[in-house]
C-alpha cells in the first residue's frame, strides 16, 4: 500500500513575475486539468478528457462521475456528465466581489 502524497502549487496572481507562468497544465492518462490566468486576475479551470479524434485509443478518456457541492442547502449533486458525452468542464474563478465579464 503506497503512502498518499499531494503536490501543492500556490499561485500568486502576479502577472510581472517572471518565474508564474500564466498557464498550468496537469496531463493524466484519460485527460488534463488546466489552470490558466486571465489578463484581469482571475483563472480559469479546464478539466477536460482525451478524445478519439486526437488521441489513441488507449489514451480516450471518460467522465465518470462529478459533483457540485455548495454552500445552500439543497443544491449539493452528482452531475450528470458520465454519459451526456461531455469532454470539456470550464469554471472560472476570482476574488469573492469581483465579477468578470460573462
Amino acid at each position: 500500500m503506497s503512502a498518499f502524497t499531494a503536490k501543492v502549487i500556490n499561485l500568486n496572481g502576479d502577472k510581472r513575475s517572471k518565474t508564474e507562468p500564466a498557464q498550468y497544465i496537469i496531463n493524466f492518462p484519460g485527460g488534463s486539468v488546466e489552470v490558466s490566468r486571465c489578463e484581469d486576475g482571475t483563472y480559469w479551470a479546464h478539466i477536460a478528457r482525451n478524445r478519439s479524434d486526437n488521441h489513441q485509443p488507449e489514451d480516450v478518456g471518460a467522465f465518470l462521475s462529478g459533483r457540485i457541492d455548495s454552500e445552500s442547502e439543497g443544491v449539493n449533486a452528482p452531475l450528470p456528465i458520465d454519459d451526456a458525452g461531455v469532454y470539456h468542464v470550464a469554471i472560472r474563478i476570482g476574488k469573492a466581489g469581483r465579477h468578470a465579464e460573462r
